[in-house]
Order: structure tokens, then C-alpha cells, then sequence
């Protein structure tokens, strides 16, 4: 019974902290709406190993990543680690397994280049939806009293396109 309210309140926590950001993003997204899905087999660049009895996958420096159906009807955003304070993320076209490091490399952390506002390092968070070729980039302050932004593009002939301008917003803990 513990256990089961346990996750029951970590759910309810998820649903409050994530929800609320979906809901006001869903008019991005509908007006992004893309109507083919891709439902083919997932395929994974070479040099990712998979695990099915762990259910995990692992990126070319041996670090997890979450490789999911999560953009533009075929592609996978995907969020590395590369150390203490170093982050990139690629794009994965799941029906090739090609995976494009430059369309999101303006967003990388890390000691040569990171992503900054104002001389400021920021750590983005991509959020997108499978039926969907609009992403909203999160733009969370490295240091607290900063403020947070968000910015919207959309996936245009292989290459990510500035749909708004930057936008302040109130950064959720």
C-alpha cells in the first residue's frame, strides 16, 4: 500500500509539473500537425547498442539516451550526456537510424561551446510531440535568479527554422 502511493503521488507530481506546459504548447502543436506516422520497425544508428532484456539503449559513448518516436512523425530528439556539465542533443530518423548531430548543436553545454543568453550558460530542454514538426526549446538558467525563455522553431527541408522569437517565462523548480 505504501509503494502504491508512493508512485501514485510521484505520478500526480509528474502530471502537475509537465501538464500545464503541454496544454499551453498544444496550440503550437496543433498548428504544426503533421498527419503521417511512421510505424515501421525502429532503427537505430550503428553504433548504438541495445539491451531488450534491460530495455535500455545506449549512444556511442556508452551513456543511456532515450530514443523514442518524439518528433515530426519519424524522428527521435535525443538528449546525451558527455560529462559532468556537457550536453548535446541529435536528431534520429528512426526509418534510416541516421542520426544528425549539427541540427541541434547550437544547444549543446559544455566547456568550448554552450548555449548562452546575455554571456550567460543556459542547459536547454527540447519538448516535442511525434505528431507534430514544431519543438519548443526550454532555455534553463545555469545559475539561479536568472530568468528562463523558451523559443519555438519547426523542422523546414532538414533544417530547424525560427518560428518566435525568444519569450521570458516563469522558470518551474
Amino acid at each position: 500500500m505504501r509503494n502504491f502511493l508512493k508512485v501514485y503521488v510521484l505520478f500526480i507530481v509528474f502530471v502537475m509539473v509537465n501538464i500545464p506546459g503541454y496544454v499551453f504548447a498544444d496550440d503550437f502543436f496543433k498548428k504544426t500537425k503533421i498527419n503521417n506516422i511512421y510505424n515501421g520497425e525502429i532503427v537505430l544508428p550503428d553504433d548504438y547498442k541495445q539491451d531488450k532484456s534491460e530495455g535500455t539503449i545506449r549512444d556511442n559513448l556508452y551513456k543511456m539516451v532515450d530514443v523514442q518516436l518524439n518528433f515530426a512523425g519519424k524522428y527521435s530528439i535525443v538528449r546525451h550526456s558527455c560529462g559532468a556539465g556537457c550536453m548535446y542533443i541529435t536528431l534520429i530518423d528512426l526509418s534510416s537510424g541516421n542520426e544528425d548531430y549539427d541540427i541541434f548543436s547550437k544547444f549543446s553545454l559544455g566547456e568550448v561551446n554552450s548555449f548562452q543568453i546575455n554571456d550567460e550558460k543556459y542547459i536547454t530542454y527540447p519538448v516535442s510531440v511525434k505528431e507534430s514538426y514544431g519543438v519548443i526549446m526550454k532555455y534553463i538558467p545555469d545559475i539561479d535568479g536568472k530568468p528562463c525563455y523558451e523559443q519555438k522553431f519547426i523542422l523546414k527541408n532538414n533544417k530547424l527554422e525560427e518560428y518566435s522569437k525568444m519569450y521570458e517565462i516563469k522558470c518551474e523548480k
